[in-house]
């Protein structure tokens, strides 16, 4: 099945171009100024009309559902390992690892001015579940992620230290890394905290207080390393940050 799904996205084509090496800068925000958003486990996002274009990298093992009916125009980097399955009509701009997979399971904009571009090795797997895929498609004999305009000069590997945002909220999570307990403060605490280990398991589900600005998680009980928070309201992931337990 995944053979025919492949061989139907390649009778697709509108325009075929090589490149001996893709050199591939992965910007720290967009052109909204919405910071770059690291996705390291298996993310669901639900987009609606007050959704910014967003920047996406997708690390190895990974998958990035992105879901919705509202035309914006994405960025995704896609690590080796890492899935990316759109299911939301856009106008995308993709870059494939060897190794990395794609997914077009909406019909995708593909009318200039904002025409869908992918860039892709061609170890990676590019497939149409929809039957609608248009776009300009870039061989690739190499892709090459440059993270030197983002905090730190890494990507997924050892990117502690990055925050991360989505639509533009503002929580803050202090000190980090923490030894027992950290802060996090919003505009509006409404929704529930999910922290999620380095094994992709959600290890706690805290509810917030909605109109509250600021909460105390006790992490005593947790062991040493790194997690993931990841904000939820109504379902939808509104900012998803790294926090690291040590002591």
């Amino acid at each position: 099945m995944k053979a025919k799904q492949t061989l139907t996205l390649l009778c697709l084509f509108i325009t075929h171009l090589i490149h001996a090496q893709c050199n591939i800068t992965i910007p720290a925000s967009n052109q909204s100024n919405v910071p770059l958003l690291i996705v390291e486990h298996d993310t669901v996002i639900n987009i609606d009309p007050n959704t910014y274009a967003q920047d996406f990298l997708v690390c190895s093992g990974a998958t990035l559902t992105y879901q919705g009916n509202e035309s914006v125009d994405n960025r995704y980097f896609v690590e080796s390992g890492g899935t990316v399955l759109l299911k939301a009509y856009h106008y995308p701009l993709v870059y494939l690892k060897g190794g990395a997979t794609l997914d077009a399971g909406a019909s995708l904009g593909a009318s200039a001015p904002s025409i869908i571009a992918i860039y892709y090795e061609a170890t990676s797997t590019l497939l149409d579940t929809a039957g609608l895929y248009q776009g300009i498609f870039n061989s690739c004999n190499n892709v090459a992620f440059d993270y030197s305009l983002l905090p730190g000069g890494v990507g997924c590997v050892g990117a502690t230290g990055i925050e991360h945002h989505l639509n533009a909220s503002n929580m803050e999570v202090y000190p980090n890394p923490t030894s027992s307990q950290f802060k996090v403060s919003a505009p509006d605490l409404e929704g529930a905290l999910h922290v999620i280990n380095a094994q992709g398991k959600l290890v706690d589900r805290i509810p917030m207080t909605s109109g509250a600005q600021t909460m105390q998680i006790d992490v005593a009980n947790y062991p040493n390393g790194i997690y993931m928070l990841n904000w939820m309201k109504e379902g939808t992931l509104q900012t998803s940050q790294k926090v690291i337990v040590s002591r």
